[in-house]
């Protein structure tokens, strides 16, 4: 449920293993965290622990990280 990149993924790539809008997270130390932005008002509703540990707050569904040497605009 939760997938790190190592390499520059596209938008598209990110948002078919989201499986919905991006939203982007400052995970503090330059790397990127992308989860569904519709997450907490999805049908099903399954908690991300993971992600939830390294954020501090709720995420649900899959999320993934783009370490900071691969990270380039946000979308």
């Amino acid at each position: 449920m939760l997938k790190t990149y190592d390499y520059k993924p596209t938008y598209d790539e990110v948002k078919e293993y989201i499986g919905g809008y991006i939203e982007g997270i400052d995970i503090g130390n330059g790397d990127r965290m992308y989860v569904n932005e519709d997450g907490l008002f999805a049908d099903v509703v399954v908690l991300n622990t993971e992600a939830t540990e390294i954020c501090g707050h709720p995420i649900v569904g899959n999320a993934v990280i783009i370490p900071k040497e691969h990270c380039g605009e946000d979308w």
